[in-house]
């Protein structure tokens, strides 16, 4: 539990900074006066957002899924769209539809997965088991590499 609120308090902080570069930036940029106020201004504001940023990482990392629910779900294409319906019962037993919508693309990405999986023999997944397989999932962006395609220089383009 200490190191999930170190890691929440850590990366309130570190927002907290960079809202306050980038402000500085913006009012060098454009000229605009940068006061304590103004500094105070956007450091609260950069806190409190990755405060929020933190808390929400650090749920994503111990997802609550029930290994008894069991969905009731349908799917339907319509308009170039993937409906989602799942029937939720809320906590007073009233059972109410739910539905989202998936984009082409989020759909193909869905399905192909799927195919993968059932490839590999798998038909189904208990809840537990589909959260850790996105918790795995997500760890891939660790060890995922992106180059920029263009390097950043010191100056700013838009003073030259």
């Amino acid at each position: 539990m200490f190191k999930g609120t170190r890691t929440v308090i850590t990366t309130a902080f570190q927002r907290a900074g960079l809202a306050v570069a980038s402000a500085e930036h913006a009012h060098s940029h454009f000229g605009e006066e940068f006061t304590r106020v103004t500094v105070c201004h956007y450091w609260i504001e950069g806190f409190f957002e990755g405060l929020a940023m933190g808390l929400k990482a650090a749920r994503e990392r111990q997802p609550a899924f029930n290994p008894e629910y069991k969905a009731s779900v349908s799917f339907k294409a319509q308009a170039g769209n993937l409906l989602v319906e799942v029937n939720l019962t809320d906590a007073s037993g009233v059972t109410k539809p739910v539905i989202s919508t998936l984009s082409y693309a989020e759909a193909m990405t869905a399905a192909s997965g799927l195919k993968t999986l059932r490839g590999t023999g798998i038909f189904a997944l208990a809840d537990d088991q589909a959260a850790e397989f996105i918790r795995c999932a997500d760890e891939l962006r660790r060890f995922r590499q992106f180059t920029s395609p263009k390097t950043q220089g010191s100056t700013r383009p838009a003073t030259q």
